[in-house]
């Protein structure tokens, strides 16, 4: 049995060079092994096994220990701790942003952002850009809810109305592609799509996307696509006459004070403008950039931490839309319920943290990770960025919300364990409980 969460999360399709696919399999691997938010894993193993994954049955018992809040101090001290010891153990690099009652409480860069004209490194501070990849996508939906809201367009309009020569397009609604149930393949998944370093037309989107084939029939089931987003943003231009930065300029960001760009081509370091990295052989190492046409309204934004997490907060204030549409955009909002058809709302899917629940969205892009979620209940909002990751992105979330909701929690251990293949002999197998629908192999292959 499979289930699946939309909690802080690194396992999201995204936009990256197919070198990238190897390096980021490992920590998204690991994600899904370790983290099963609702489960409490108790179970006897042999000593050896317990030294293994310890950390890993620790972390999944964390999701189902009572939490609460009542507005006390968050401790921002041993949150900077928390990312500076990290940090050191090249384990991330990146922006952390803390927003509570409005007011921001934390807001701080770690590591690099770049290097200079001569190569040398360029410290990120609280104000560098990065690109949160899908996130991109609730500014997309907000957009065309503004557009539903001044009844330029119907999220009962069919996609024939602006492109016909899409499969199914004369049976898929605004609503499916906001909901990614319109069945169109995901093009960033096509092994034989152009290099997306390079630029690319809406013509040329276009095309590629009419010639492949749909996965199901519109709304029989729910499958990730970055295609309907692309396409999404592509109608939020043709119904404002503008274009896709420029509707989010004039109807985002100037609505509630923001600061969003959609950058034209490489991050400038001058501009505070952050790349992405890879450690290899303990060194960061830059990856090549997703260009902004191939990814727009599914995933081209760059902004700071704090200016992410200020546009999430304005949606749930109603800054920028009316309490129906905001309605309309969470999961489950037509039947009461989150089924797996409708986990994913209008750009916006849940984040449960113990008795919590936020509301949000993840990304992936290049070598940056991004999340930023509104808890509701207690008006809390917080964006994770990373430019730099060596461990999941959930296991970072995970460590900062259980400090701001005083939950136990202890840095984690990066010390290697040596274990001859004896021992791994001696170890591999199959591991499960009845008390958790989840099974855990270990194995070995030459030696690793």
């Amino acid at each position: 049995m499979e289930t699946k969460y939309a909690q802080f999360n690194t396992g999201e399709p995204g936009y990256y060079p197919d070198q990238m696919k190897e390096s980021t399999a490992r920590y998204k691997h690991t994600t899904n092994i370790t983290h099963s938010p609702l489960f409490n894993f108790k179970k006897q193993i042999k000593l050896q096994m317990n030294k293994i994954i310890s950390c890993a049955i620790a972390v999944m018992t964390l999701w189902t220990q009572g939490a609460t809040f009542a507005q006390q101090p968050i401790n921002t001290q041993r949150i900077d701790s928390f990312l500076i010891y990290i940090t050191g153990q090249n384990r991330f690099m990146g922006a952390v942003s803390i927003l509570q009652d409005g007011k921001t409480v934390f807001n701080k860069a770690y590591g690099i952002m770049g290097t200079d004209r001569e190569g040398k490194p360029v410290a990120a501070d609280a104000h560098t850009r990065y690109r949160i990849g899908s996130i991109s996508k609730t500014y997309t939906a907000v957009m065309i809810m503004q557009l539903v809201e001044t009844k330029k367009l119907s999220l009962d309009d069919k996609l024939s109305r602006f492109y016909k020569g899409i499969p199914n397009a004369d049976q898929i609604t605004i609503r499916q592609l906001l909901t990614h149930q319109s069945g169109l393949y995901n093009y960033t998944e096509d092994p034989e799509r152009a290099n997306i370093t390079s630029p690319v037309s809406e013509a040329g989107l276009l095309k590629k996307f009419a010639a492949q084939k749909p996965d199901f029939e519109p709304g029989t089931s729910m499958a990730y696509s970055n295609t309907n987003y692309v396409l999404l943003g592509f109608i939020v231009s043709k119904l404002t006459g503008m274009s896709y930065n420029d509707a989010l300029q004039q109807f985002i960001c100037k609505k509630a004070g923001l600061q969003a760009v959609l950058p034209s081509g490489n991050a400038v370091t001058t501009q505070n403008e952050a790349v992405s990295f890879i450690l290899e052989h303990d060194q960061w190492q830059p990856v090549p950039e997703t260009h902004v046409t191939a990814a727009a309204g599914a995933g081209g934004i760059v902004a700071s931490a704090e200016a992410t997490a200020r546009f999430l907060e304005a949606l749930f204030e109603l800054k920028l839309t009316d309490s129906n549409s905001l309605r309309q955009m969470l999961p489950g909002a037509e039947s009461g319920k989150i089924s797996k058809m409708n986990s994913y709302g209008f750009g916006i899917f849940t984040m449960p943290f113990g008795r919590h629940i936020g509301y949000g969205h993840n990304g992936h892009i290049d070598a940056f990770h991004t999340s930023v979620g509104y808890f509701p209940e207690d008006k809390l909002t917080i964006s994770i960025f990373a430019n730099g990751l060596n461990m999941p992105l959930n296991d970072i979330a995970i460590g900062v919300l259980s400090i701001i909701y005083q939950q136990p929690y202890t840095f984690p251990d990066f010390k290697t364990v040596t274990v001859s293949e004896t021992e791994m002999d001696q170890l591999s197998g199959v591991y499960s409980s009845s008390a958790v629908p989840l099974k855990i192999t270990i194995s070995q292959k030459e030696g690793v």
